[in-house]
C-alpha cells in the first residue's frame, strides 16, 4: 500500500477515510484447469473450483445495495506475476456499480434479481462459463448507463480499484502459469455494520 495508491482511494471515497475490511489482504491463486483461493484473513486454504463448462460463471457483487448512495468501499486488485487474458483475471462489467441506487436497500442475491430484469444481465448471467472467449467484447447500454465487461489483467505492481458494487466473476485460467494475484477490500467505517449484517457468503474469484 503505498501513499500513491491510498491517496486515490481516498479521491474515489470523496475525501473520505476508508479502513480495511479485513486484517490482511488475500492471495488470489489459480492453476490451470482449477482454482485454489488462499484467503489469508482467515488463516487458512480454503479450496474453491474453478467454474466449469455447462455452468454459469458465478456473477456476483461483493456488497449490497445500502439506502446510502454513493461510494462506500473500494477494493484493490495487484498482481504478483503476470496475468494475461485467459489467464484467470476476474470480469468485471464496468459501469454496473451506476445500477440500482435508487435509495432501496438490496442484499446480494436482490442485486442479482433486480439486473436480471434487463436483457443484458439476463444474457450475461446465463452465460456457459466455457464460453469467456468473447465475453470481453461485451458492451450495453442499460438504463442510460454504458456497460462494458471487461478481464482484470497486468503485470507485477499494476493496481485496479474497484468499487464492490460492482458485478464481477471468476473466470477459468486456461494459461499454462497460474495466475497470482492479491485483493484487499476497504469501507467507509461508518457503512461497516450494515455491510456485515446483510454480507451472506465470502466471494470467490
Amino acid at each position: 500500500m503505498t501513499p500513491h495508491v491510498h491517496d486515490a482511494m481516498t479521491e474515489l471515497a470523496s475525501g473520505a477515510e476508508l479502513t480495511p475490511w479485513s486484517e490482511k489482504p488475500e492471495l488470489l491463486f489459480s492453476r490451470p484447469g482449477g482454482e485454489y483461493r488462499a484467503n489469508g484473513a482467515l488463516a487458512g486454504d480454503v479450496p474453491s473450483p474453478s467454474p466449469r463448462a455447462g455452468t454459469p460463471l458465478p456473477w456476483h457483487v461483493d456488497v449490497p445495495r445500502l439506502p446510502k448512495v454513493g461510494i462506500v468501499d473500494v477494493q484493490m486488485f495487484t498482481f504478483l506475476d503476470t496475468v494475461e487474458p485467459g489467464g484467470g483475471g476476474p470480469a468485471v462489467v464496468a459501469g454496473s456499480h451506476r445500477l440500482l441506487n435508487d435509495g432501496a436497500a438490496l442484499s446480494i442475491k436482490d442485486v442479482n434479481q433486480e439486473l436480471a430484469r434487463e436483457p443484458f444481465f439476463r444474457d450475461l448471467l446465463a452465460r456457459d462459463s466455457a464460453e469467456c472467449d468473447g465475453l470481453f467484447e461485451t458492451t450495453g447500454r442499460v438504463q442510460g448507463v454504458d456497460l462494458e465487461v471487461l478481464e482484470l489483467v497486468g503485470e507485477p505492481g499494476d493496481v485496479y480499484l474497484m468499487n464492490l458494487q460492482v458485478l464481477h466473476a471468476k473466470c477459468p485460467n486456461n494459461r499454462p502459469a497460474p495466475r497470482l494475484m492479491m485483493t484487499q477490500r476497504f469501507l467507509l467505517e461508518s457503512v461497516r455494520g450494515q455491510v456485515r449484517n446483510r454480507y451472506y457468503q465470502p466471494p470467490s474469484y
